[in-house]
């Protein structure tokens, strides 16, 4: 349906400009913009006081519908959301930039001021430049959480090893040479216990060869301990400091270990999630698809159903196609990227696997790329079509079949 059509002379419009301890809202008919801006502050209690104000103007205008919006400004909006959707309202949510456009338009100025904001949203949702929001509830709003959080420790780690690497760069820069990164139990044992080269230096040879092949499991070779020490006893590393550096080697990997226990933890309450959820049977009859990735697609799209056609769900994601030509220039065609973040991230990486020898993409992908197509658009152009397929056996209920050169879905059990 029209989003424009929807929005008649019954439907109260109700728009808030959200803040960190205090909203300012505002409502509004299509006929009628007398009401002015109030503020409330972001607790229950003035929750309820802007919603019985609602409710006033809405008695007192015979009105039916309520549509909610708000921008999408991160976490402090979602209480607000939460609340407007239990009390029965249509919630939605309108893009900043448009914002933004429509607030320099209406008085030819950027002025900014939190009651002009709440009354330019309103105008945008007028126009019917809006997108449904997704609250997850259930497992899901559980599944979102616990994505969410491992996202943020994947971050973590990957913030303190940079953090690490930079470290070692300035007092044993060879033992980056020597060591390749820090995912292997072997690195985190070599540096957790001797974080100063001074101190491999003064080891035994023979010895931390036995040590190094006890702990690695026979995978590191006598010479890589023994470059370890020559370099330890030769480094090119900062003289001055040692002492310091070591304690924050310590406490980096101490990080580390922390930080990869709760990972491998919350990604066991992932899969765990996921067996009690059974469309993510029908995902993962993808071969090459995991059940993080899943877990991260699920999370991110809530419903499918909330998605009649695929062109939507594709704008949900941003993977929708845009381009800017005027006269005689042709643009080309980019991916607008105005959307789920997380969800492009899934479906790119879980692409990478599918465009494999032997995956289900790897013929499309190699088609692609026999075309002129540029490898980073064939990836994104893969999205794509992932994204299509599992819409697709989502809303068929069938599971996904793969015949060389040939795409089938089976009907689910």
């Amino acid at each position: 349906m029209n989003k424009i059509k929807k929005i008649t002379s019954k439907t109260l419009i109700v728009t808030v400009d959200i803040s960190k301890n205090k909203h300012n809202g505002y409502y509004r008919t299509i006929g009628d913009e007398s009401i002015r801006p109030c503020e409330f502050k972001n607790t229950k209690k003035g929750f309820d006081q802007f919603w019985q104000k609602i409710m006033k103007y809405k008695k007192e205008h015979n009105l039916e519908g309520i549509l909610f919006g708000c921008e999408s400004t991160g976490s402090y909006g979602f209480p607000i959301m939460q609340y407007m959707k239990e009390k029965g309202a249509e919630v939605v949510q309108v893009n900043p930039k448009h914002v933004k456009r429509i607030k320099e338009i209406t008085d030819n100025s950027p002025n900014k001021t939190d009651n002009k904001d709440p009354r330019v949203i309103a105008d945008v949702l007028l126009l019917g430049r809006y997108l449904q929001v997704n609250l997850p509830e259930g497992m899901i709003a559980d599944l979102r959480c616990k994505v969410q959080f491992r996202e943020n420790l994947v971050e973590d780690i990957s913030r303190i090893k940079n953090r690490l690497e930079g470290l070692i760069a300035q007092f044993f820069p060879e033992f980056l040479a020597i060591i390749k990164g820090f995912k292997s139990k072997t690195s985190i044992y070599i540096l957790e216990n001797y974080p100063e080269p001074s101190k491999l230096a003064r080891l035994d040879l023979d010895g931390f060869i036995r040590e190094l092949k006890k702990v690695s499991r026979g995978k590191i070779k006598g010479s890589t301990a023994k470059d370890l020490i020559y370099y330890s006893q030769n480094t090119v590393g900062l003289k001055e400091g040692v002492s310091g550096y070591g304690d924050q080697v310590k406490c980096y990997i101490e990080q580390l270990k922390f930080l990869n226990q709760q990972l491998k933890e919350k990604e066991v309450e992932i899969e765990a999630i996921l067996k009690e959820i059974s469309i993510s049977k029908l995902i993962l009859s993808i071969k090459g698809i995991g059940k993080i990735t899943v877990g991260i697609i699920l999370s991110e799209i809530v419903d499918f159903s909330n998605f009649s056609v695929i062109p939507e769900i594709l704008k949900y994601a941003g993977l929708n196609l845009y381009e800017i030509s005027s006269g005689r220039h042709k643009g080309q065609r980019r991916i607008s990227k105005r959307g789920r973040a997380l969800l492009r991230k899934a479906l790119y990486y879980a692409s990478l696997n599918l465009i494999r020898k032997g995956g289900v993409f790897h013929e499309d992908y190699k088609r692609l790329l026999s075309n002129g197509i540029k490898p980073i658009k064939a990836m994104v152009a893969i999205s794509i079509k992932l994204l299509r397929v599992i819409f697709a056996m989502v809303r068929d209920n069938k599971e996904f079949e793969f015949k060389k050169n040939v795409l089938n879905m089976k009907m689910a059990a």
